[in-house]
């Protein structure tokens, strides 16, 4: 027997195109947006010399130093912990 072709399943073969062709531009700009974020970050140069301050001291020098921002969990991050650090140009 031959299938009939009637214009319901064009119909749904055309929205289903429809919703492919949107999740590939869709999947297309996000790569293109991350590729542009790895490229500004890596051409970021800090210049920063801190002598044991706790991680949330640190983060805020950094986010004073620099047009980045950190998000973490108290819970997640050892906060006691102290850090030195001297970078020049990096």
């Amino acid at each position: 027997m031959k299938k009939k072709c009637n214009q319901s399943g064009l119909l749904v073969n055309r929205q289903k195109l429809i919703r492919y062709m949107k999740l590939t531009i869709f999947f297309v700009l996000v790569g293109l947006l991350s590729v542009s974020a790895a490229t500004y970050s890596q051409n970021t140069r800090l210049n920063l010399k801190v002598e044991n301050l706790s991680i949330t001291e640190f983060f805020s020098k950094v986010e004073d130093a620099s047009e980045f921002y950190f998000f973490y969990k108290n819970d997640v991050v050892n906060i006691p912990k102290s850090v030195s650090l001297d970078v020049k140009n990096q």
